[in-house]
Formats: C-alpha cells, structure tokens, sequence
C-alpha cells in the first residue's frame, strides 16, 4: 500500500493557501457538517490496516487529477473565486498527469489486488463518492448564503 503514499498529492499546504486567500482567519471559520462527516469517514478508513483509505485515494486523487482542471473553472465561475484561491486543483510537483494518473492507478489497483476486504473498499469508495458530492452541494450553499 505504499505506493499509493505519494508526497506530490499532498494537499494540506494547498488547502491552507487557498483559505488564506478567501479569509484573514480561516481558522476561526465554522467547519461544515459535511467536512465534518468527510474527515470522519476518513479517519473510520484509517482504522485496521487501512485498506478502505484506498478507496479516498482513488476517489481524491484520481478524481482531482482527471476532472479537477474542470472543477476548478466551475468553482471559479459559480463561486466566483481569483485562481489564487485554487491552487488545491494545481500539481507542480508532477510533471505529466497523464503518465503519473497510469502509474497511480495501477499502484491502486496492485493495492486492491493484495486486500483481505475488497468488498469493505467498493462500499467505501461509493461512500468516499457521496461524501465528495455532499461536500460540494454544502460548499454551493455556503457560499449562496454569503451573497
């Protein structure tokens, strides 16, 4: 499952900078029950060997790999956010996102090949799915009430 581990995907520093962006004291910003339910499922994941974390993986960063470039005009557009709030959706450290999408999903799969529960990692990336569009709808309500 180590190969899976990939310090280009890290996203903690991107998020905190984007924030930065939106708010002087993000911090002090209410966290939204679906954020709140989204790192719960997380951390559950974690538990054990961490074998469900694979299904997050597959459905964080492929998903933001393949379809982020998307979503980041979308957010821009209908939150109309600067792309300096966006750099979430950005990757410097990866030079070609075709080959390392290749590399990473087969490393993925290589992962589900070795799992004593495949089907606890299907039922959690259906949840890492819904928790993913949960998370969009109470972002687009937020950010309508804050019009």
């Amino acid at each position: 499952m180590d190969a899976i581990v990939c310090p280009a995907l890290n996203r903690a520093a991107a998020i905190s900078f984007d924030l930065g962006q939106l708010a002087d004291n993000w911090s002090e910003l209410p966290l939204l029950p679906a954020a709140r339910d989204y790192a719960a499922a997380i951390s559950a994941a974690s538990a054990g060997a961490g074998q469900r974390l694979i299904a997050h993986a597959y459905a964080r960063y492929l998903g933001d790999l393949s379809g982020g470039q998307i979503l980041k005009r979308l957010l821009a557009r209908s939150l109309d956010l600067p792309p300096t709030a966006l750099s979430f959706y950005e990757f410097p450290d990866i030079s070609d996102i075709s080959t390392f999408k290749a590399t990473y999903r087969a490393a993925i799969e290589q992962a589900g090949d070795d799992l004593d529960d495949f089907d606890g990692v299907v039922e959690e990336g259906a949840r890492a799915f819904e928790l993913n569009i949960e998370l969009s709808v109470a972002l687009q309500a937020a950010a309508d009430q804050m019009r």
